[in-house]
C-alpha cells in the first residue's frame, strides 16, 4: 500500500481509521513475522534476479494492502458501507448503526448495488474496547464499480482515542479473512488469511501510518497466486510542504507461482519516497538458497540489483534497471 498507485492508494484509505504515530507504537500487531524461514529457497541468479527483486517489492505492497481491508470493516462500523473517502471518519461514529451490546446481523444495502451483513459483540454501545468483534459478510457489494465478496472477522485488541478530537485514535484490530474478493477493472484479486492492523492517527494530519503482520495470508489474483508468511510492513506518511512522504519497514518470505521455490526479504536500509511514487532511496534485501539481490533505490524511476549468486557477501553482478521494469 505503499510504494506503487495502487498501493498508496489503498494506504490512503486505511488512514482514515489507521497509522502508527511514533516509534514508541509497537511494529508488530502479531508474532507472525517471528517464525523460521523455509529449509528450501530459490537459488538467485543473474537470470531470475529481476522476477525475484519484483515479486518481494510486490508481496511487500501485498503485505500492506491488507489494511485496506481493516479500513473497510471500521467504515462498516462507522456506519456505512462504502471505503473511506477521506480522513474526517470516526470510529466513534460506531453508537449511529449499533445501539445494544450484541449486534445483529444487520443486512445492510451497498452504494451500487449487493449487501454487507454486519454483527458483533461490543462492550459499550458509545467506543471500541478490546475484545470487541465485528464481523462483515459481503455479498455482490459493488461501491463504486469494485464488487466485494467474503467475509472479515475482526476482533479489537486496542483502542484509545484523543480526548479532544474523537476523529484521532490508536486502533489495534486481529483479522480472520475468508474468500475475500474484490473485482474492480477486470482483474479479481481473492484473499485468505490472518493479519494483525496496528492504527494510530493521533498525530494527524501531519502523521499518517499502517502497520500490518501475519503468519500467513494467500493472494490469488488472475494472474497467480503469492503467499506471504511470516511477514510485517510499517509504513508511516509525514507531511512535508504540500506532499507526503513515506517511509517503510517490512520483512517477511514470499511465495509465488511466479517462482520455482520462496525467497525471503527484508529492508536494511528503509525505503523512504514520495507518495504516489516508487520509492527514491533504501534497500530491498532478498534472500535466498546461498544467494542474494539487494534492490537499491537511486531514485523513483530507477534501481541497481546486486547480485550475490554465491552467497559468499561480495557482489558478482550489478545491473541498473527501473522500478517499472521489475514490478512488470
Amino acid at each position: 500500500m505503499s510504494f506503487t498507485r495502487k498501493a498508496i492508494q489503498a494506504a490512503l484509505a486505511l488512514l482514515v481509521i489507521a497509522g502508527c504515530s511514533d516509534d514508541s507504537s509497537p511494529f508488530l500487531p502479531t508474532g507472525g513475522s517471528e517464525g523460521p524461514a523455509p529449509a528450501n529457497l530459490l537459488p538467485i541468479t543473474a537470470t531470475n534476479a529481476r522476477d525475484v527483486a519484483g515479486e518481494a517489492y510486490l508481496a511487500a505492497v501485498k503485505s500492506i494492502e491488507i489494511a485496506d481491508i481493516a479500513a473497510t470493516v471500521g467504515q462498516s462500523a462507522g456506519g456505512g458501507v462504502t471505503k473511506p473517502a477521506g480522513p474526517s471518519l470516526s470510529v466513534g461514529g460506531i453508537t449511529e448503526l449499533v445501539l445494544t451490546a450484541p449486534f445483529g446481523p444487520t443486512v445492510l444495502p451497498c452504494t451500487s448495488g449487493g449487501t454487507v451483513t454486519i454483527s458483533g459483540d461490543l462492550a459499550s454501545p458509545t467506543e471500541l474496547s478490546a475484545g470487541d468483534t465485528v464481523n462483515l459478510l459481503y455479498e455482490a457489494c459493488n461501491t463504486n464499480g469494485e464488487v466485494i465478496n467474503g467475509s472479515v472477522s475482526s476482533t479489537v485488541e486496542q483502542y484509545r482515542e484523543d480526548p479532544v478530537l474523537a476523529e484521532n485514535f490508536v486502533l489495534s484490530l486481529q483479522l480472520e479473512i475468508a474468500n475475500f474478493q474484490v473485482t474492480s477493472n477486470g482483474l479479481t484479486e481473492t484473499t485468505n488469511g490472518d493479519a494483525g492492523v496496528i492504527a494510530d492517527t493521533l498525530g494527524a494530519p501531519t502523521t499518517l501510518a499502517a502497520s500490518a503482520a501475519g503468519s500467513s495470508t494467500t493472494f490469488d489474483d488472475n494472474n497467480g497466486s503469492t503467499t506471504l508468511t511470516n511477514y510485517a510492513t510499517r509504513e508511516t506518511f509525514t507531511l512535508n510542504g504540500e506532499v507526503f512522504e513515506f517511509n517503510v519497514d517490512t520483512r517477511g518470505t514470499v511465495s509465488s507461482t511466479s517462482l520455482d521455490l520462496p525467497v525471503t526479504y527484508s529492508t536494511p536500509v528503509r525505503l523512504v519516497g514520495v507518495a504516489f511514487q516508487f520509492p527514491s532511496s533504501g534497500e530491498l534485501l532478498v534472500t535466498g538458497q546461498d544467494s542474494s539481490v539487494r534492490v537499491v533505490a537511486l531514485d523513483s524511476t530507477n534501481v541497481r540489483l546486486d547480485i550475490d549468486s554465491d552467497g559468499n557477501g561480495e557482489v558478482d553482478v550489478s545491473v541498473e534497471t527501473t522500478w517499472t521494469d521489475i514490478t512488470g
